[in-house]
């Protein structure tokens, strides 16, 4: 691939070839973020009401849930390749996070590369994406009376028979939790070989194994937490 141009910009973009020669007066190669910011709370409710053999019977539930997310991410590093060897001349470069080198076919680094910049600037780029989710739920249930030849009577350690409470509500209770947390920074990056830069500015990685480098990958599955409470009464036990 063959280059020649007084500007040659490449944002969010890949320029590859087998030998790739550029020559340009100003070059800018920059990965760009996908940035986002949520936040969302969702509340549910819910009623029921059954008619039983002696009363109706009535249920009630309750959701709230909450999500927090921030994100600023490259998906895919800006760069130029040649798989077999590049070459590239400018007066004036720029590099936001952005790859030059000779990368074979299988991503390996082959060192065949010249680079000649008389300006050169660069930038790194660090990069987040952190999501928390979070929900709290609760339902209350009353149920109807067993009938008395179904019910179980049960006895104290003096014998004397226990008496059922009248209250027949369940009561259940909920939380959960889900999430993840990255991090990676993405260097400006110019891969082995020989480069020439007379005048050069910033952070520069000459290591392309380390180019797009994931510093931190922590993924939480959703995790529920529940507790029941169900009141005995009349109807499980009874004398």
């Amino acid at each position: 691939m063959y280059s020649r141009s007084d500007e040659l910009i490449i944002q969010g973009g890949n320029l590859k070839g087998k030998e790739t020669d550029v020559k340009t007066k100003k070059l800018v190669l920059e990965s760009l973020q996908d940035t986002s910011k949520y936040r969302e709370i969702g509340v549910g409710i819910g009623v029921n009401a059954g008619k039983g053999k002696e009363k109706y019977t009535y249920s009630g539930n309750g959701e709230v849930t909450a999500v927090k997310g921030d994100k600023e991410w490259v998906g895919t590093q800006s760069s130029i390749t040649g798989t077999e060897k590049i070459r590239v001349k400018a007066e004036e470069g720029y590099l936001k996070g952005g790859l030059i080198g000779n990368i074979d076919e299988n991503g390996k680094d082959r060192g065949n590369l010249t680079v000649e910049i008389k300006k050169l600037l660069t930038e790194d780029i660090e990069n987040k994406d952190k999501q928390v989710g979070v929900g709290i739920r609760a339902s209350i249930t009353e149920r109807e009376k067993v009938p008395t030849d179904q019910q179980i009577n049960l006895k104290d350690e003096n014998g004397n028979p226990l008496k059922g409470k009248e209250d027949k509500v369940g009561t259940d209770y909920g939380a959960s939790i889900e999430g993840h947390d990255r991090e990676k920074v993405t260097r400006a990056t110019i891969g082995n070989g020989v480069l020439l830069a007379g005048e050069q500015s910033g952070p520069l990685n000459r290591d392309v194994y380390r180019a797009d480098e994931t510093l931190r990958d922590v993924n939480v599955k959703k995790v529920n937490i529940d507790y029941v409470e169900t009141k005995k009464g009349w109807g499980e036990i009874g004398g």
